[in-house]
């Protein structure tokens, strides 16, 4: 039976984006899974113009804006999501630029709706690979209620996403910050009460809701790494949907597949302003919350904590994998499955790849080549077919390409210059052999 799934994340009321099209393309490779990321990028603008009165080092850097690009796309290179929202992006030139120097070859299309933060001119973007039904991103100033306060939500979006055979409505946000301050309680309520009205609104025609980006609040049926206890009701009001039933309340994706409570934060808040992370500097205040039909196709969740947060930025992705039906893999498809960086002997010759190939077909590898993360290549047309159900072993061979033994990531780029499969891994011993799924 086909379902109908919602993704709510935050932006604005009117179109924005060059892909209005009434025929929305999928370029995921495995279309039986979504992998989608909420991700707070801090800052990330372009460098070239002083937007906004908030500051940070790369504010008027074009040089040290690029290099705060390149890591945020090593970030989403490493978990390969389908559907990406990006927090704190200045606005859709900024977002093209990332996609299109930094994230070339990986089949994203880039939306965003600008809002009406004057302070610090951040704004939330999409990057997917799946186009929105109609082309296009929207934003609403309907305002919530909380107490005696009116309050509209500056920074957000919200589109509907055909996946498969159901369709998605994403709601991405970014909530007033301060969680523990008391005079901003009320304010940020009343954000909350926009969005679940506007999530209600658009799951009143059928179809799943993802609510998803920085609240700026904790959950308190989720405690974070630090116990933190929100002062607000902000998570349960996003997660009540109507207030008359159950049945559609929304639930975190963190707690619903029990990820452990020592690996539940987010963000950090450099509290003594030394620049180094430490362990009571962690709390959890971005989220993902999705409708109950989807937490049944939860598959997997990890929040990623694989850099230094005062170098790339002081939050980390939440990543979420959903089996939604059976794999559709096109036949013939490669990925890569294992990787050898450190072998005995010369390894300008003994470096190794596997790939496999689970489809019905052989594949040539004419045209293929694997791709490092400085952009060095092996052409793979030396390396003849990969048979049907099979996995063939790829040496180096003295190809110029390197593969570090203190961590790497690979892509494997087909003919079109799509990269299929990404692979990311730390330090390897000695003939250690990596092994990867697909």
């Amino acid at each position: 039976m086909k379902r109908s799934l919602y993704l709510i994340w935050t932006l604005s009321v009117a179109v924005v984006g060059p892909w209005s099209t009434s025929s929305a393309d999928d370029r995921r490779i495995d279309k039986g899974k979504l992998t989608i990321m909420t991700f707070n990028a801090e800052f990330l603008f372009d460098g070239v113009r002083p937007d906004g009165q908030a500051d940070f080092p790369w504010k008027e850097s074009l040089d040290e804006a690029k290099n705060h690009m390149a890591a945020v796309a090593e970030v989403i290179k490493s978990a390969n999501p389908d559907i990406v929202n990006l927090v704190e992006v200045e606005n859709l030139a900024t977002l093209e630029e990332l996609n299109t120097t930094f994230l070339s070859g990986y089949n994203y299309r880039a939306y965003l709706v600008e809002g009406t933060d004057s302070y610090t001119r951040q704004n939330v973007g999409l990057l997917t690979r799946i186009d929105p039904v109609d082309g296009q991103v929207h934003r609403t100033e309907d305002k919530g209620v909380s107490g005696s306060v009116t309050k509209s939500v500056s920074k957000h979006y919200h589109t509907k996403i055909h996946v498969g055979d159901t369709d998605v409505t994403f709601i991405g946000i970014h909530l007033l910050a301060q969680p523990s301050n008391q005079a901003r309680k009320l304010e940020r309520e009343a954000q909350a009460d926009a969005i679940r009205n506007l999530a209600v609104a658009q799951a009143a025609s059928g179809g799943e809701t993802v609510i998803w980006g920085d609240c700026n609040d904790y959950d308190g049926d989720c405690p974070d790494v630090a116990a933190s206890t929100p002062i607000s009701t902000v998570l349960s009001e996003l997660k009540e949907m109507r207030t008359d039933v159950t049945s559609d309340d929304l639930v975190g994706v963190v707690c619903q597949k029990q990820l452990p409570q020592a690996l539940r934060y987010t963000a950090w808040w450099d509290k003594n302003d030394d620049g180094a992370a430490q362990a009571n500097e962690f709390t959890s205040i971005d989220h993902i919350l999705i409708s109950p039909w989807l937490a049944g196709k939860l598959q997997s969740v990890e929040i990623i904590h694989s850099y230094n947060p005062a170098e790339v930025s002081d939050h980390f992705p939440i990543v979420a994998t959903f089996a939604l039906s059976e794999s559709q893999q096109p036949a013939g498809t490669l990925y890569i499955s294992k990787v050898l960086p450190n072998p005995d002997g010369d390894e300008r010759l003994k470096e190794a790849v596997w790939l496999t190939n689970p489809g019905t077909v052989a594949v040539s590898l004419s045209n293929w080549k694997l791709r490092d993360k400085s952009g060095h290549i092996w052409d793979l047309a030396q390396d003849g077919n990969v048979q049907a159900s099979h996995t063939k072993q790829i040496l180096r061979a003295g190809r110029p390409m390197s593969i570090n033994n203190d961590g790497d990531l690979l892509e494997l780029v087909d003919p079109s210059g799509q990269a299929v499969s990404v692979t990311s891994f730390g330090a390897t011993g000695p003939e250690e052999i990596l092994e990867f799924t697909q």
